[in-house]
């Protein structure tokens, strides 16, 4: 099941960042989009457009996963 339209990553575009972020808020799933040390999964985007799920507690990183899907992204913080 899509829960996009296009199942795009964002590229460079915060419009498409902003439609993530309103996802999850909708969600209530508890992802950030800076980096954290405390164990909190957050998302970032690289210069090819691919997010990183990253989790890293006390400087170790315990997951990065990536992914170009947002429809992914959203399963992986619902989940």
């Amino acid at each position: 099941m899509k829960l996009f339209r296009r199942d795009a990553g964002p590229g460079q575009s915060e419009a498409g960042l902003d439609v993530l972020r309103a996802e999850l808020a909708r969600l209530g799933a508890d992802v950030g989009f800076e980096p954290d040390d405390t164990g909190r999964p957050f998302i970032t985007v690289d210069a090819d457009g691919l997010y990183h799920w990253t989790v890293v507690r006390d400087g170790e990183v315990l997951e990065d996963r990536t992914t170009t899907s947002r429809s992914e992204i959203v399963r992986w913080a619902a989940g």
